[in-house]
């Protein structure tokens, strides 16, 4: 057992760059692009890299190839093979890879853009403030992850 606590931000954008903090643990494991993420706690769902099963999804046409493989973790993500398993519990829902490269978990820390992607928000996901329980910057994300081996 392994607990990794971070703070990260505030995120700069002078350069007119939007920016993704992700948190990348390495490994061995060869899990053959396959991970495993939780379904609200309840289930765990297989993914596997580049893969849909309802349609016949390729990620170069569609350009993002990391973006693509990314999914919603709400409790755990984990990577396996025959001789070990790399499990990630989360402390607050994230956006999360096992199947990007194999023995890899990435886990989206904090993001700043500056550019609405087109994916059907309509605005550019550039928070800077919120209102509860107090009035204030809110750009340094302070987490920590319980990471099981």
């Amino acid at each position: 057992h392994l607990e990794i606590t971070y703070t990260v931000g505030p995120i700069p954008v002078q350069d007119g760059v939007g920016k993704e903090v992700v948190s990348r643990i390495s490994t061995d494991i060869e899990n053959a692009g396959e991970c495993y993420t939780d379904s609200n706690g309840r289930d765990m769902i297989r993914r596997q890299r580049d893969y849909r099963q309802s349609w016949k999804y390729n990620a170069t046409d569609h350009g993002e190839p990391v973006a693509g493989n990314y999914y919603p973790v709400t409790t755990a993500i984990f990577v396996r093979d025959k001789k070990a398993q790399l499990t990630v519990l989360t402390d607050r829902a994230q956006s999360a890879s096992g199947s990007v490269h194999d023995g890899e978990l990435e886990l989206m820390v904090h993001r700043r853009l500056l550019k609405d992607d087109g994916r059907g928000v309509g605005e550019p996901l550039n928070e800077t403030e919120y209102v509860s329980p107090y009035i204030g910057q809110n750009q340094a994300v302070r987490s920590g992850p319980g990471l099981v081996i």
